[in-house]
């Protein structure tokens, strides 16, 4: 009968020690999954903060691309009309000094004048 009951303090022993190791065991568990859940919720903002940034980035980056094109369409734009506007001086300017001949002032007296009918060739009827 003692030695049952030494085995049964023994096995009671044994029953507390275990469940002192189970709740100990549990405890440091919770405090490591506690700990991961931190770290993950820093590093998830941490990826919305560096998304954030690179997103604003991106757009600063098209936008000043689509102002430099705007500014470049508009360069070539100007370039352009004051090319053409250099060409049509210089096409007065050739006119304008050029010596008519007699035939050009004959043609040109020609055109201005209105057509009459000649008397050898009456107008049909």
């Amino acid at each position: 009968r003692q030695e049952s009951w030494k085995t049964i303090k023994h096995l009671e022993a044994s029953l507390e020690a275990a469940e002192q190791e189970r709740l100990r065991v549990t405890q440091h568990l919770e405090v490591a999954l506690r700990a991961a859940e931190q770290e993950s919720w820093k590093a998830i903002q941490h990826l919305e903060v560096s998304l954030t940034a690179a997103e604003q980035r991106a757009e600063a980056d098209m936008r000043r691309e689509r102002e430099q094109t705007e500014a470049a369409r508009q360069e070539q734009l100007q370039v352009v009309q004051n090319l053409e506007a250099s060409l049509r001086a210089a096409e007065r300017r050739i006119a304008a000094s050029r010596p008519r001949s007699t035939n050009e002032e004959h043609r040109h007296a020609q055109s201005e004048q209105v057509p009459t009918a000649c008397a050898a060739h009456p107008p049909a009827r």
